[in-house]
């Protein structure tokens, strides 16, 4: 892990992509988004990193509007 890429809080993880804890959840449980944790009861924390290669992976064609937490219409 880089030094200068800081860790995320949960909370911050779902503001930043838009979606609430049963999606997040989701998003850990599928692979699709990779978890820092240092130990059993330590809080989940998230590299800016991985949620930048998430949002990347969930962006359709060319509409980079369309990403985690939005339906597709």
């Amino acid at each position: 892990m880089n030094v200068n890429d800081s860790l995320l809080s949960k909370a911050e993880v779902m503001k930043r992509l838009g979606i609430g804890e049963k999606a997040l959840r989701r998003l850990i449980r599928e692979g699709r988004l990779r978890v820092v944790k240092f130990g059993k009861t330590s809080p989940l924390k998230f590299r800016q990193l991985d949620i930048a290669r998430c949002l990347e992976a969930a962006t359709v064609g060319n509409d980079l509007s369309t990403t985690v937490g939005q339906r597709l219409t």
